[in-house]
């Protein structure tokens, strides 16, 4: 019995035929790195991280946790297209093995955009840029750092900027600048009534003046006090005006109420609800509108 003690106190004090053992009867660890684009200093999200047979891919904030990793001597290996592949010898134990930060070198071509709000002029966190198979997020200061290697550059000549709640953007990827500058407006698109054409119209576009149409146009029968509400949340709209040119038995020009309803970039009016002598709007209450 002490023999026996003895040889399995050497078997776990020699790391060697520790980690046999420990391998042989299916006990595993685990290992947590933080990737970093060596030029930039920006986290590197999307990367590959494998050592010992186990695998994993950064997050947004540069961070993998390989799991089920054989203990013993290996090497991390961490990759992604664009970036010089990077080779670390180390010796997994027990627990979690963490690495704190390594920095990978970049191959490819590199792009640095600058993304604001259009209402505050802010800078946006996470926006995330992508072409080809390379994407990159902005950090708080609305800088992304996107690497492109050579054949995502020879086929993409533009990169999109995303983001929920942002109207996408394209970015051109010209050989000469590689600093550009990307203003992002929010997604919804807005109704407004326009008296540019002479007439009363329903127009629809975006906050900052982008791609306007014409939902509705005026009869010229509609008189100044018109009302547009908008829902605060659908692309629905009430409007009241005198559009219809309908007038009472004793000829009174009356209201027209309708719902003006912009979805997927198509008008579709529903039938006028009705029309009134006077029509005293409230306002939408959820998707009840008073």
């Amino acid at each position: 019995i002490i023999f026996l003690f003895v040889f399995a106190v050497i078997i776990m004090l020699v790391p060697l035929t520790r980690y046999f053992v420990l391998n042989s009867v299916g006990v595993r660890s685990s290992l947590s790195i933080t990737v970093i684009d060596k030029a930039s200093n920006q986290a590197l999200r999307q990367a590959t991280v494998s050592i010992n047979g186990a695998s994993s891919q950064t997050d947004d904030n540069g961070n993998a946790t390989v799991q089920k990793v054989k203990q013993g001597s290996g090497k991390i290996i961490i990759e992604k297209k664009a970036y010089a592949k990077l080779e670390i010898p180390v010796t997994v134990g027990w627990g979690s093995n963490p690495q704190g930060k390594v920095f990978v070198q970049p191959t490819g071509v590199q792009y640095t955009i600058f993304v604001k709000d259009w209402l505050s002029g802010n800078p946006i966190e996470k926006v995330e840029a992508t072409a080809g198979q390379a994407n990159a997020l902005s950090d708080k200061d609305g800088k992304i750092v996107l690497t492109l290697d050579q054949e995502d550059y020879e086929k993409n000549k533009t990169a999109t900027v995303k983001k929920d709640l942002y109207r996408d953007e394209q970015v051109d990827l010209d050989a000469t600048d590689k600093f550009k500058d990307v203003i992002m407006a929010p997604s919804r698109r807005h109704m407004s009534v326009t008296k540019k054409s002479g007439k009363y119209d329903v127009m629809s576009g975006y906050i900052d003046g982008k791609d306007e149409k014409v939902l509705l146009t005026g009869t010229g029968y509609e008189k100044e006090d018109l009302a547009l509400i908008e829902h605060p949340e659908k692309n629905l709209a009430v409007y009241i005006s005198s559009r219809d040119n309908k007038r009472t038995s004793k000829g009174i020009l009356m209201s027209s109420l309708m719902i003006i309803d912009e979805e997927t970039g198509a008008s579709r009016l529903t039938s006028t609800i009705g029309q009134s002598e006077r029509y005293q709007p409230v306002g939408w209450m959820k998707d009840n509108f008073i």
